[in-house]
């Protein structure tokens, strides 16, 4: 499944694909929200939750971009932490 299949899929048909195909990847909590990040074949879906009462705010699939980066920018920092040069 490539990312236009999967907006192609009906909201409900979406969710059975990240629960199902998906893996989870990483997760990390801002201030005000808790994001999760799934892998489905060539793409990710970003998945944001409240973290106070854990419902689902929304949900946003993407190739690469600034989305992506909010994880890659949270792990290069753990590295940086634990592996200072």
């Amino acid at each position: 499944m490539d990312i236009n299949q999967y907006l192609e899929l009906s909201y409900e048909d979406q969710w059975e694909a990240i629960f199902n195909r998906g893996k989870p990847i990483t997760s990390f909590e801002s201030v005000d929200c808790k994001y999760i990040l799934y892998a489905i074949s060539n793409f990710f879906v970003d998945i944001e939750l409240c973290p106070i009462e854990g419902t689902i705010i929304g949900k946003s699939a993407f190739i690469k971009g600034p989305k992506l980066e909010k994880y890659l920018n949270e792990k290069r920092e753990l590295l940086r932490l634990y592996f200072p040069c």
